[in-house]
C-alpha cells in the first residue's frame, strides 16, 4: 500500500521517537512538522505493531485519575489519543486499552446501540432536562446551545438525541419558530433608514410591574429606543421617549406605526404636530398609520424574537417566585 510505504520511509525517525517516549500522536505532529508530511496517529501506531514496537503502560486507576477524564471528555471533548498524552504529561499512568477500560466503567461512550442502553440514557436526559425547566434557562435553545449547556453539566448524550427528548418534552417551544416561518406575511416597503418607525409596547411583564416599550426602524431592523419601567401613566412615558429619541438623534421619521393602543395618543399628536410645523397642509394619515397589532409585524417580529431569546426565562422565574410567595 502506497501509505504504508511512506510511513516505511521515515521507519527510522518513527523508531527513534517511539524509543525516546513520544506517543504515535506525537509522532505524527513531529512528521508533519519537520517533513511536511501528514500521516495519521492511527496508521503510525498499525506500522509499529508490524515492526514489532510495543509499548505496554500499566494503567494506575486513582479517583484524580477518573476526575480527571471526566474533564477532558466534556469539557475539552478530545480524542483518545490526545487525552492519553494530557494524563501522560500531567503524571498519569495509563494506556490507551486502560483508558478505553476505564471510560467504559464511567460510561463514558456517546454511542449506545443497544435498546436498553437507550431506553436507560433517554430516562437520563429526560430527568436533566426536567430538573433544569423550572429554571427558565433552556426555554428556547437551539440543538447546538442546549447541548452545549448540558455537556457543561456533565450530561453524556449526543447531541441529536438530547435535543429528540426535548422536543418530546416541549413541543411547543421546539414547533413555534417552524409555524410562525409559515405563516404568510404582508410585504412592507420603506424606501429607506427612519423614513418609517413602528413603536409598540410588550405586556408580558405587566403583571409584576414592570413595562417594555422600543421602537423599530421599518426598514433596516434597527432597534431605535427600548424602555423598561414602571406602567405609570404609560402615554406620557412613551411621548418622553420618543422626544428624547428624535431629540438626540437630532431628525424625526416622516412616518410612525403604532397600534390603537392608549399609550400611543400623546405621542401620535405630538408627532403630528411636529410634521405640521413644516408641512401645514400635511393630513394625519399621511405621517402615522393606526392599525392592529399583527399588522406591524416588524415590532411583532421583534418581540416574538425577544421573548424567545431572552425574556422567556424571566417569566418562568417571577412566575415560580410569586407561586413561592403564595404557598408560604
Amino acid at each position: 500500500m502506497v501509505r504504508y510505504k511512506v510511513v516505511d520511509g521515515f521507519r527510522d525517525d518513527i523508531e527513534r521517537l517511539f524509543r525516546s517516549g513520544d506517543s504515535a500522536a506525537v509522532i505524527s505532529r513531529t512528521l508533519e512538522e519537520d517533513y511536511r508530511t501528514k500521516i495519521s496517529p492511527a496508521t503510525i501506531q498499525r506500522r509499529l505493531r508490524t515492526w514489532g514496537l510495543i509499548r505496554r503502560t500499566r494503567t494506575v486507576s486513582t479517583e484524580d485519575l477518573r476526575t480527571r477524564i471526566k474533564e477532558l471528555y466534556f469539557e475539552e471533548s478530545m480524542s483518545h489519543e490526545d487525552m492519553i498524552e494530557a494524563l501522560r504529561t500531567e503524571g498519569f499512568s495509563i494506556g490507551g486499552g486502560g483508558l478505553r477500560r476505564l471510560m467504559s466503567e464511567m460510561k463514558l461512550v456517546r454511542r449506545t446501540d443497544s435498546g436498553p442502553a437507550k431506553e436507560c440514557q433517554d430516562a437520563e436526559i429526560r430527568a436533566a432536562i426536567e430538573r433544569e425547566l423550572p429554571l427558565g434557562v433552556i426555554q428556547g435553545y437551539g440543538r447546538e446551545l442546549l447541548h452545549s449547556h448540558f455537556k457543561l453539566r456533565h450530561l453524556n448524550a449526543s447531541r441529536n438525541r438530547l435535543y429528540r427528548v426535548y422536543r418530546t418534552i416541549c413541543p411547543d417551544v421546539v414547533d413555534r419558530p417552524y409555524r410562525k416561518a409559515k405563516r404568510k406575511r404582508s410585504e412592507h416597503i420603506a424606501p429607506g433608514p427612519n423614513f418609517a418607525w413602528s413603536i409598540d409596547g410588550h405586556d408580558d411583564l405587566r403583571p409584576y410591574g414592570i413595562q417594555i416599550h422600543a421602537g423599530i426602524d421599518v426598514f433596516s431592523h434597527h432597534v431605535v429606543w427600548l424602555h423598561v419601567g414602571l406602567p405609570n401613566r404609560t402615554e406620557l412615558t412613551c411621548l418622553s421617549q420618543y422626544l428624547h429619541t428624535i431629540g438626540t438623534l437630532g431628525f424625526q421619521p416622516r412616518t410612525v406605526r403604532s397600534d390603537r393602543g392608549g399609550d400611543a395618543v400623546l405621542l401620535a399628536a405630538r408627532h403630528y404636530d411636529l410634521r405640521k410645523a413644516t408641512q401645514p397642509e400635511l393630513e394625519f394619515t399621511q405621517c402615522y398609520s393606526l392599525g392592529t397589532s399583527t399588522a406591524h409585524e416588524r415590532i411583532e417580529s421583534w418581540w416574538g424574537q425577544f421573548t424567545c431569546s431572552a425574556l422567556n426565562r424571566w417569566t418562568v422565574s417571577l412566575d415560580r417566585t410569586v407561586l413561592v410567595r403564595m404557598l408560604t
